[in-house]
């Protein structure tokens, strides 16, 4: 779906709010109704079943040119209305129920079927049909009616989990469905992951002996084309030349055949792996929206602190990427408490794909680094003093590349064409590296401060052990002189979030700790290097 659109929708009367619940900036819809209701109401309506309510979500699928008709011939208000002239205004009514079973008396009744049938009349420009030929249909509540979809889940306490899962058929081509396109989309995106991780990023940070590495390849090859025409040219020298060309195209071979066969394990990698936001974050994000709080966009979620709105003036904030597979709601519970501290927080999404590395839903890094950086600062006319970012796992990758490709620029300086006011794009010279892996760019000849939170166990602690000592082991490449490593004691790597265990990067260390003190602990000493004076 496209901005316009979207916009659209959302602007029709009665849509800025759940049509279920009465809560703020709804971003799912119930297609069959032409509605927008709330996460917690999505889980609900997938418990009736699609031949009653079909959900999508505006944030994470596709939408076809109906579906759009759809949703802009119905509306929240619209409905509202229709329910009330036919049924009365007990069929209707902000919550109105708390349970599948109640919502079934509001949508499985005639009145319902009715305005199912209108908008589908409307979208085709077929004549509307009347209550009359409702009853005389007589369709039942357990209508076999074929959507082409088979919804498997529905929370029945109305939390509307994550894990959720939706089978599409295979005619139905949304990038979500488990059929052939989704296959190929997994391995593009994995053989975009293993290149990045196997060849460029090394490549990158060992550029010397690559170019070394280079200059032997082809001066080999040379020398075996000219020492090839010249018959008296010593057999020796040929043989050598032939065996080092040999050993280098084998080791190419052997490369591109690890990536190849990597990328294709890798498709069923990326989907059992994937992780979950645990019930208590979503519930944590939503209450958040209801409060308008944290704004759910397309490329990133927008955690608000109290009192900052559209215009206001903050002096810090910060970029997070999450980790490699991990959805971005489960680190709700802990950026929330960062934006609580002052903080405008941005997590940027990785979804459907959820491979941190160089390319992010197309967008490089340093790219999308900017790109939120122009829309909150030019859109939202939200001005900021600093900007830092900060990751978990392997999301360092991506930190270390936009900080690499950011600080070798100029800051770009972007102005309004109609209020002439001028915006700077980011240009972190701070990071934050929760638990990260060794997946990491080069960053020690960067002029930037580092905070490294890493989890351990008690008895593998060493406390008298210099950074320089801790940064090796760790085997990341950031500035010994400027870099700060606090150990989360009885910590976890999952524990940074609310998910988990942790299967793709698994736990090496068993967590003591609860979930609410670990992230308390990377709370507090996250925001003290955030709030510091930066020197």
């Amino acid at each position: 779906m496209n901005t316009s659109d979207r916009k659209k929708i959302c602007n029709l009367p009665g849509n800025k709010v759940c049509f279920d619940c009465g809560s703020f900036n709804p971003t799912w819809t119930s297609l069959s109704h032409g509605i927008l209701i709330c996460m917690k109401c999505s889980g609900l309506h997938r418990g009736m079943g699609v031949h009653i309510s079909f959900v999508r979500s505006l944030d994470l699928d596709s939408f076809s040119e109906q579906d759009v008709k759809q949703l802009l011939c119905g509306g929240n208000q619209t409905c509202r209305d229709f329910f009330e002239k036919h049924g009365g205004s007990t069929v209707t009514g902000i919550g109105t129920g708390t349970g599948t079973g109640k919502l079934l008396e509001k949508y499985d009744c005639n009145v319902a079927r009715l305005y199912r049938e209108t908008i589908k009349a409307r979208v085709h420009g077929r004549p509307e049909p009347s209550m009359n030929d409702i009853i005389l249909a007589a369709v039942p509540s357990n209508s076999t009616m074929s959507t082409g979809v088979k919804q498997i889940g529905g929370d029945d306490t109305g939390t509307g989990r994550n894990n959720d899962k939706l089978v599409y058929h295979k005619n139905n081509q949304s990038k979500y469905s488990t059929g052939k396109l989704i296959n190929v989309e997994y391995f593009v995106g994995a053989l975009k992951y293993w290149i990045n991780r196997l060849i460029l990023l090394p490549a990158s940070n060992n550029r010397t002996a690559c170019v070394l590495i280079l200059v032997i390849y082809i001066s080999t090859k040379i020398a075996i084309v000219k020492t090839s025409k010249v018959s008296e040219c010593n057999n020796n020298f040929v043989v050598i030349f032939r065996s080092i060309h040999r050993f280098f195209f084998f080791l190419f071979t052997s490369l591109s055949a690890i990536i190849f066969i990597s990328s294709c394990l890798s498709i069923k990698w990326f989907r059992v792996h994937r992780q979950e936001a645990f019930k208590s974050a979503m519930n944590s994000f939503q209450d958040r929206v209801n409060n308008a709080r944290v704004k759910r966009n397309l490329l990133y979620d927008l955690y608000f602190p109290p009192q900052v709105s559209v215009g206001s003036h903050v002096s810090k904030a910060i970029i997070f990427f999450p980790d490699i597979l991990v959805d971005r709601t489960a680190y709700a519970f802990v950026l929330g408490k960062i934006s609580d501290c002052g903080i405008l927080v941005v997590a940027v999404n990785l979804d459907p794909m959820r491979l941190s590395g160089v390319i992010t839903n197309k967008i490089s890094p340093d790219k999308m680094v900017s790109k939120i950086g122009f829309e909150i600062q030019h859109l939202l006319g939200i001005k900021v003093d600093e900007w830092i970012l900060m990751s978990h796992g392997e999301g360092a990758c991506a930190v270390s590349h936009a900080m690499r490709v950011t600080l070798s620029k100029a800051p770009v300086v972007v102005v309004a064409q109609n209020t002439r006011e001028r915006f700077v794009s980011p240009h972190p010279t701070r990071c934050i590296l929760w638990s990260p892996t060794s997946f990491i760019y080069d960053l020690r000849k960067m002029n930037i401060s580092t905070l490294v939170i890493q989890a351990v166990e008690s008895s593998k602690v060493s406390c008298d052990g210099c950074v320089e000592e801790l940064i090796r082991r760790l085997q990341i490449k950031v500035p010994s002189n400027r870099c700060q490593v606090h150990n989360v004691v009885g910590g976890s790597h999952s524990g940074f979030a609310h998910y988990g265990p942790a299967t793709f990067r698994k736990d090496n260390v068993q967590r003591i700790k609860s979930l609410g003190d670990q992230q308390n602990e990377v709370r507090d000493v996250s925001v003290e290097f955030i709030l510091r004076k930066y020197k």
